[in-house]
């Protein structure tokens, strides 16, 4: 199962409609329609939004290419603090990059020839 399906079962299982899942993730319905469909792939902007709305998300299950792993959606008896610990430290590693990146993004701007 790939992560797009794995991610649409996910609010499925939460009775969620695309339309209410847009509202929280601040996106459209077309958007979270694309996303589902594994036709668009998600921004990190887009994975930190979630990590903060759902902290009970498995992010390791959504993206995890392992054949052996259940094809549910609770792979772990943990409780869902667990991973929002772990998910607020994602949050500051994706902060973290996305800094990085605008530097870098800045610095070949600024290198790039005007034509």
């Amino acid at each position: 199962m790939k992560y797009h399906e794995k991610l649409h079962l996910f609010f499925k299982a939460k009775n969620l409609s695309n339309k209410e899942v847009a509202e929280k993730m601040e996106v459209s319905p077309t958007m979270i329609g694309r996303y589902f469909m594994g036709t668009a792939e998600f921004s990190s902007v887009f994975i930190r939004k979630l990590m903060i709305e759902f902290p009970e998300i498995d992010l390791k299950y959504i993206f995890s290419e392992e054949k052996d792993w259940a094809e549910g959606l609770d792979v772990c008896e943990e409780p869902p603090e667990a991973y929002r610990m772990e998910s607020e430290e994602m949050i500051d590693e994706l902060a973290s990059i996305e800094k990085k990146l605008s530097i870098i993004r800045a610095e070949l701007a600024r290198k790039r020839p005007i034509k």
